[in-house]
C-alpha cells in the first residue's frame, strides 16, 4: 500500500483575481498573509524597504492593454508589483521582472516605474492582505492595497473615449 501525503494548506494561500477595469483586464496573482497576532508595518514588513506586496513570490499585475498608473503611462504586459512602505505614503513599484521568488534578487535597474501614493489608516483592521478593485467608473477604477490599519489606493485609467 502507497502512503499518500497531504500537505498542509498555506498560510498564505495564492489569489488570483480577473477584473474588468474601463475597457482593460487585469489580473492580479499574490500571496495572502494573515496579520496572526504580529505588527505588520513598521513590524514583519519595515518601513523604507522593498516588499513583494504579499506573501512567497512576488505579486502579479497583468494588463491586456495599456494604462495610466496615477497618471504614469504603462503598456499592456506583466509587471512585478512591489511597495516600499511608509506611515504617511508608499512608494508603489511596477518591476519588469515579474518572476522573482518575494523581494530576493530585486533590481532597481529592472524598475519600468515608481511612484508615491498617500497610505490612509482605516477604522478597521483587516486581519488578511487584500488587492482589489474599488470605485468603479467608464475609464478606470482604483486599485487598493489594505492590511492591519493601512490602505492605499492607486488611480488606474484607461481613456475609453480615446478607444
Amino acid at each position: 500500500m502507497a502512503n499518500a501525503q497531504i500537505g498542509k494548506p498555506s498560510l498564505s494561500p495564492k489569489v488570483i483575481k480577473e477584473q474588468k477595469v474601463g475597457l482593460a483586464s487585469v489580473k492580479l496573482e499574490y500571496g495572502q498573509p494573515g496579520k496572526q497576532g504580529r505588527k505588520i508595518f513598521g513590524g514583519l514588513i519595515p518601513y523604507g524597504k522593498v516588499w513583494r506586496t504579499g506573501a512567497n513570490s512576488s505579486t502579479k499585475i497583468t494588463f491586456d492593454r495599456n494604462v495610466k498608473l496615477a497618471d504614469i503611462e504603462v503598456p499592456a504586459g506583466t509587471y512585478g508589483l512591489y511597495s516600499i512602505p511608509e506611515k504617511t505614503s508608499w512608494t508603489i513599484i511596477i518591476h519588469k521582472n515579474e518572476k522573482l521568488w518575494g523581494a530576493g534578487n530585486y533590481n532597481e535597474q529592472n524598475d519600468l516605474v515608481r511612484f508615491k501614493v498617500q497610505a490612509k489608516e482605516l477604522k478597521d483592521e483587516m486581519e488578511t492582505l487584500s488587492i482589489y478593485f474599488e470605485k468603479f467608473h467608464s475609464n478606470g477604477a482604483d486599485l487598493v492595497i489594505a492590511w492591519e490599519q493601512t490602505k492605499v489606493s492607486i488611480p488606474v485609467f484607461i481613456d475609453a473615449d480615446a478607444i
